[in-house]
This record gives C-alpha cells, structure tokens and sequence, in this order.
C-alpha cells in the first residue's frame, strides 16, 4: 500500500471510498447468508463471554454496514452521541429509538437505561475496514475512538464482512484505537491480549 504521498487523512479518505464500494458491492450480492452467519459467530461470542455482570453494547446499522441486530433488544446496550463523545444505553423496549443527526438509530434517553461503567463491558463496533492488527477505520469523526481512550477496560470488538478485512496495514494516526477481536461472516478472531476488565 502507498502511504508517501499526501497525509494520513487523505490515504483514509481513499480507503474509506475503496472499502465501502467492496462492502456495497458484496451486500448486493449475498450479503444475505452472510448476515446470518455474521449474527452466528456475533451470539457466539457472547455465549462464550456471557458472564454475571457482563453488559454487551451493539449498534444499529447505517447503511451497508455489517449489522448486529440480535434481538431481544432490550437486553443490549446502543451507542448514543453527546456532543463529541458517545454513551451506551440499554433501550427499554425495540421501539424506543429515533434516529440522530448522522442517521443512526439510537435508544431515546427518557426511555433507556445508562451503562454501568464499573461493569464488564463488551463493545461490537461497526467499521469501514479493518486490518489483521485491528486498526479500524471508521467514519472519521473518532466517536469510538474517544470512548476507548476514555475506558481502556473495555473490550473492543470491531464488526466487518470479510471483504473489509484489509491484508495490508492500515494508515492509523496516533489517537486511532485498536481493537481486540474480529468478527466477520466468517470468523471471530482474537488480534490482541490486552488485559480487560
């Protein structure tokens, strides 16, 4: 991969455009079966980490995007943006969502229920792409970014079709987050051993 020329944004910028065409390309063509066998690795993992206390944070899907949509949903915890940071609430039912100003659904605070921060938490978040060292690209704007630099304990689980597993490494600047595991359609593996909480 060519990362000479021009910064670090502009090589992002070119990669967000290449992965996002591949991920379209892809679900227009069989993303169903891959979607089921996504949410069966995504119950998978939290079977295996299902323990007392745990608390098990997923995302509703833009557009394209690798989708976690495990149900009930009332038993998981949904991204909310506050200002320039993100919190996680537990929605009190599947209708109690409305959609922000970046087009997500995300739980309404009146009707949902505030992570527990000295709880375990789980985070699947979705990504543009993502390479075998779990550098993930995401939409820019650092939302998860920032909320791992804010709870290092917390482990991070980044959510991709096998398409957007980059082979090569991806350009990453000196805020970007790194994430533990990978799930895709085809497998969930394990990238790095931080210790968790």
């Amino acid at each position: 991969m060519e990362t000479n020329h021009g910064s670090a944004q502009d090589d992002k910028a070119v990669l967000r455009q290449k992965f996002r065409e591949l991920r379209r390309k892809f679900k227009a063509g069989g993303g169903r079966s891959a979607t089921q066998a996504l949410h069966g690795h995504l119950q998978k993992f939290i079977r295996d980490f299902g323990q007392p206390g745990v608390q098990f944070c997923l995302y509703r899907p833009r557009r394209d995007e690798a989708p976690a949509n495990l149900t009930p949903m009332a038993n998981y915890f949904y991204p909310v943006m506050k200002g320039e940071d993100l919190e996680f609430r537990k929605p009190n039912s599947a209708k109690a969502f409305h959609t922000n100003k970046m087009a997500v659904e995300e739980p309404i605070v009146e009707q949902s229920v505030a992570l527990d921060l000295n709880q375990p938490i789980l985070v699947f978040c979705p990504a543009v792409a993502i390479d075998q060292r779990g550098m993930r690209l995401g939409l820019g704007k650092g939302y998860y970014d920032r909320f791992f630099a804010r709870h290092p304990g917390a482990l991070r689980i980044g959510v991709v079709f096998h398409v957007q597993i980059s082979s090569q490494p991806l350009p990453a600047d000196s805020w970007d987050q790194a994430m533990d595991w990978i799930v895709s359609e085809k497998m969930i593996l394990r990238i790095n051993k931080r210790s968790s909480q």
